[in-house]
């Protein structure tokens, strides 16, 4: 496990988002060749050195109007450091948004720097490669933690381009959310009348897709020092290490029993 490898890594992602390509390829060795995704017609060579580099991002920039790279999550693998997110930006000439999930696998570190590394179309690819899994767990913890601190960016980054939000039926602004889109604004209008909100998940249950979280949420209005708390259950699903569905329930043991997860709670309370 090389810690090392991932700060590398982190900091080329950084460096990709705010200052340009020849920052980051100060992170990459003179030799390194990037493997565009398996089905480019580019992906048995690859670009090759800094030059074939830059001949990629020229074209990504003149495909782009802009364009961030959002990480979801990296996982230290030894020599090999996997690389989990999306690629956010806008189509010149349409101004049409895009959101491309996108995996990759780093590999060949020598002396602080990144030989190879290998793009993938999906989370899912990204992993079977390096010989792992989503961490469905992890995801949504992190999800958490992104509302916690206010970035969107990394939220949505944990989203699929269709993910749906349907709230409990008693909720005063019942319904189904459809698009990242549509999702953020719901909880930027629910959080308006706050000053602060924590999410606490207490306890996680995961199954296969489904991930279920009894979580507590604590909220500040505006101008006093009171608290309001809830605790709700939330129902997430998951494909490919990616969210596309979340469900809350006003009471939380209906959150396991929609999936069939009752049991988990009863062997927990036995």
């Amino acid at each position: 496990m090389s810690q090392a490898n991932v700060d590398t890594l982190t900091r080329a992602v950084e460096a990709w988002n705010s200052e340009g390509v020849e920052t980051l390829l100060a992170f990459y060795t003179e030799d390194v060749i990037w493997f565009p995704f398996p089905d480019s017609p580019d992906s048995a060579d690859g670009f090759r050195g800094h030059d074939g580099i830059r001949e990629l991002m020229a074209g990504w920039s003149d495909s782009f109007e802009e364009f961030t790279v959002v990480t979801a999550e990296i996982r230290d693998c030894g020599e090999r450091v996997v690389w989990l997110g999306e690629l956010s930006g806008r189509i010149s000439g349409s101004g049409m948004p895009v959101r491309q999930p996108m995996g990759s696998v780093a590999w060949d570190f020598r002396d602080g720097k990144i030989g190879r590394a290998r793009f993938y179309p999906s989370w899912e690819e990204a992993l079977a490669v390096a010989g792992l899994s989503p961490d469905n767990e992890a995801v949504v913890r992190t999800l958490y933690d992104a509302f916690n601190s206010g970035d969107w960016d990394q939220a949505l980054g944990l989203m699929g381009p269709d993910i749906e939000w349907e709230t409990d039926p008693r909720h005063p602004r019942a319904g189904v959310y459809r698009g990242p889109d549509a999702v953020r604004r719901f909880v930027e209008d629910l959080e308006t009348p706050f000053e602060a909100t924590v999410y606490e998940p207490e306890r996680i249950f995961s199954a296969g897709d489904h991930v279920v979280v009894f979580v507590t949420i604590r909220r500040r209005p505006a101008g006093s020092s009171a608290e309001v708390e809830v605790q709700i259950g939330e129902l997430w699903t998951l494909r490919d290490g990616v969210i596309v569905r979340g469900q809350g329930f006003g009471q939380r043991e209906k959150a396991l029993a929609a999936v069939g997860l009752s049991h988990l709670l009863d062997a927990e309370n036995a």
